[in-house]
């Protein structure tokens, strides 16, 4: 007992390297015995261990965050981009699908605007997604006890 609780000490302290600290999680977790400082201990222990656990399951949300917002840009600057080099000669105005080239104004300009409702559709969704994840990220906040 009392090795483990000179462990423990250590422990609090800070200075275990990580052999001994996995060596003392394992002793803790297997024993029986009690006594304030082991006692505390394994308190500690098992709250850093679901602290892990939850960090691990928050990582996902947010790097799918991080995809949601990199994708949001790229169509932001897709429309930026239509705004400013919208208005183009009619000599260049021309569009390739199915490998096949399209020269017709009205027909290219038809694919863009389809084109860009279907990225409107998708930016909502991602926003609706983005406002979700960040809602569920509130409720987890919320429930953890600083």
């Amino acid at each position: 007992m009392r090795e483990l609780e000179l462990l423990a000490e250590r422990y609090f302290d800070c200075i275990l390297d990580e052999e001994e600290e996995e060596r003392f999680l394992r002793l803790l977790a297997m024993t029986d015995m009690s006594s304030p400082v082991i006692d505390e201990a394994r308190a500690v222990a098992g709250y850093c261990v679901a602290g892990k656990q939850r960090s691990a399951k928050t990582f996902v949300p947010v790097k799918r965050l991080l995809h949601v917002a990199a994708a949001i840009a790229f169509i932001i600057m897709a429309g930026v981009g239509y705004i400013s080099y919208g208005e183009m000669p009619e000599e260049e105005c021309y569009a390739y699908v199915g490998g096949q080239r399209i020269e017709d104004d009205d027909d290219v300009f038809g694919l863009m605007h389809h084109d860009l409702s279907v990225l409107e559709e998708a930016s909502a969704d991602v926003g609706l997604d983005v406002r979700t994840q960040m809602q569920m990220m509130g409720d987890v906040l919320e429930t953890v006890e600083f």
